[in-house]
């Protein structure tokens, strides 16, 4: 692929594995496909500007998440005032612009070193393994032996038992579901799109098949993906 030819989106996190629903359903409206997945290590750090000691800082810039994910840290710290932003590269820019000494950044060891701040405290989050997982999504569906995930988005006839009869199937075909979660559909009280990702050893035919007997039992189906499966990747946060 190109350059250009596809984009990494923000999927999950360790600890709140929901994709943005609208980058979800924006993959179905625009025919994208995830053609790969990217977990990145996140180890966030308080950065602030040359000679800012902590007792001066009186509010802290980040993005929500990494407010949320450095929670205790932040506890110890009642006094300061927390503000989400955009994004924690968003936060460290505007710290070294802001020349406001009593303000500091929580981002990324990366964001320090080009935006010239100094790290005053790492790993503010509360988990040791904290990662942030990306997809990639093309144009194109990518056709791969490798292949061995497949994330799928499906909705479901309003009768009982419809929800038990999809699992069932990865039941006793021995797939290995990884997740399954649900959104309301807009503009339609009480109904829902579900999506759902799963691993088996290889895409092929009897994969195909199964695809089909889902297909079957829903109301609707879309392939959002045939990719790999990620294996853990250790890199600082941006």
């Amino acid at each position: 692929m190109g350059a250009r030819d596809a984009a990494r989106i923000l999927a999950s996190w360790t600890y709140m594995w929901n994709i943005p629903f609208d980058a979800k359903t924006l993959l179905g409206q625009y025919g994208f496909s995830i053609v790969g997945e990217c977990p990145i290590e996140i180890n966030h750090c308080l950065l602030a500007r040359s000679g800012t000691k902590l007792e001066d800082i009186t509010e802290v810039f980040s993005h929500e998440q990494g407010l949320f994910q450095s929670r205790d840290f932040l506890a110890e710290h009642p006094n300061w005032k927390q503000t989400a932003l955009y994004n924690t590269a968003a936060a460290a820019k505007m710290v070294s612009e802001g020349d406001k000494p009593h303000w500091a950044a929580i981002a990324s060891r990366r964001s320090a070193d080009i935006y010239h701040l100094d790290i005053l405290a790492e790993k503010t989050n509360f988990k040791d393994q904290n990662q942030t997982r990306f997809v990639v999504v093309a144009p194109k569906a990518i056709h791969s032996p490798e292949n061995n995930k497949v994330s799928l988005a499906f909705t479901l006839p309003n009768v009982s038992g419809s929800l038990y009869r999809i699992l069932e199937i990865f039941a006793r075909e021995k797939l290995n579901l990884l997740k399954i979660e649900s959104h309301p559909i807009a503009n339609k009280n009480w109904e829902y799109l579900f999506f759902l990702d799963f691993t088996a050893e290889t895409i092929d035919s009897r994969i195909e098949g199964i695809l089909e007997e889902i297909s079957k039992a829903s109301q609707t189906l879309k392939i959002l993906g045939y990719y790999k499966n990620a294996i853990g990747v250790e890199r600082d946060g941006e």
